[in-house]
C-alpha cells in the first residue's frame, strides 16, 4: 500500500510503519480513513479520571456524572435541532442551557441552599447577558461580525452564535457564583451579626479576586482555538488586520460578552445571597 499525501496535510496525513489505521474497502482497493487513536485516548482518559477521583474523591464522581449527563443533554439537543429545524431552535437551546445549569449545580453542590442561590443567580445573569447581547447586535446591526465564517452552519447563524456564547460562559458563571456563595455562607455562619451591606461588600470583594483568573482562562481558550487558523491565513498572504477581522471577530465579541456576564455575576450573586442570608436570620 502506498501513502500519498500533500505537503500541507490539509486533507491527508503522512503515515509511518507500525501505525494502526482505519481502512475502508473501495472496489478492490483499501482507502485509509485515519489513525486508530482509541487506545491512546482511553489511556489518557483513564489517567485523568484516576487523578480527579484521587484528588477530589466523592466530589469528583458527582462532577463526572454531571459531565456525562450534560453531554447526553447536548447530544439529544443536537438531534432534536436537526429534526425540528430553525423554528424552535431558541426554545430548544434555552431549555438545554437551563438543564445544563440545574444538572451542574445539583451534582456539584447537592440539594442545598448553595445550589439554589447559585442556580438563581446564574440564571438571572444569563438572562441579563443574553438581553445585552441581543440589544448590542440590534443597535450595531452586527457590524464587524463575520457570521459567514462560521463553518457548516445551515440554520440561523446569529441564534446559534448567541447560544454558543451563553453555553460557553455558563461554566465560568457557575464557578464564580458558587465561590461567592460558599464564601458568604461560611462567613455568615461564623459572624451572624453582619448586616446586609457588610455581607454584600464581602461578596463584591470575593468576586474581584475571581474575575481576572476566569477572564484569563476564557481568553487563553479562545486564543488556542483560533491560533491554527490565524497561522494559516497569515501564511497564505493575508495581513494581520484582515486575519483578525475574519478569524477573531466572533471570538473577540464572545470573550467581551463573557466578561460582561462575569462582571454581572458578582453583584447579582452577592445581592441574592446577602438577601437570602438576612431573610434566614429574620426567620430564625
Amino acid at each position: 500500500m502506498y501513502n500519498k499525501y500533500s505537503g500541507s496535510h490539509a486533507y491527508d496525513s503522512k503515515y509511518f510503519k507500525g501505525q494502526e489505521v482505519f481502512l475502508e474497502k473501495n472496489d478492490d482497493k483499501y482507502v485509509v480513513q485515519g489513525l486508530k487513536r482509541d487506545t491512546q485516548v482511553f489511556v489518557v482518559l483513564t489517567v485523568v479520571l484516576f487523578l480527579i477521583i484521587l484528588i477530589a474523591k466523592k466530589d469528583a464522581i458527582m462532577s463526572i456524572v454531571s459531565v456525562i449527563l450534560n453531554a447526553t443533554f447536548f447530544f439529544i439537543a443536537t438531534q432534536l435541532d436537526i429534526k425540528v429545524g430553525s423554528n424552535q431552535v431558541t426554545l430548544l437551546y434555552s431549555l438545554t442551557t437551563i438543564l445544563f445549569l440545574i444538572t451542574t449545580t445539583l451534582f456539584v453542590y447537592g440539594r442545598t441552599k448553595t445550589s439554589k442561590n447559585v442556580c438563581i443567580s446564574s440564571l438571572v445573569t444569563c438572562l441579563l447577558t443574553l438581553s445585552l447581547i441581543e440589544f448590542n447586535l440590534y443597535l450595531t446591526r452586527s457590524s464587524g461580525l463575520h457570521f459567514e465564517t462560521m463553518s457548516y452552519v445551515t440554520q440561523s447563524r446569529t441564534i446559534l452564535y448567541i447560544f454558543s456564547i451563553i453555553i460557553g460562559m455558563l461554566g465560568a458563571i457557575v464557578d464564580v457564583s458558587g465561590d461567592i456563595t460558599v464564601t458568604l455562607i461560611n462567613l455568615f455562619s461564623q459572624e451572624k451579626n453582619k448586616n446586609f451591606y457588610e455581607i454584600f461588600q464581602v461578596g463584591l470583594a470575593c468576586g474581584k479576586t475571581l474575575l481576572m483568573p476566569s477572564v484569563n482562562i476564557l481568553s487563553l481558550i479562545f486564543v488556542s482555538s483560533t491560533l491554527p487558523m490565524m497561522i494559516l491565513f497569515i501564511k497564505n498572504g493575508n495581513d494581520i488586520l484582515y486575519s483578525i477581522s475574519m478569524i477573531m471577530s466572533l471570538g473577540i465579541f464572545q470573550i467581551l460578552s463573557s466578561v460582561v456576564g462575569l462582571l454581572i455575576t458578582v453583584p447579582i450573586t452577592s445581592l441574592i445571597v446577602s438577601h437570602d442570608l438576612i431573610k434566614m436570620r429574620i426567620n430564625l
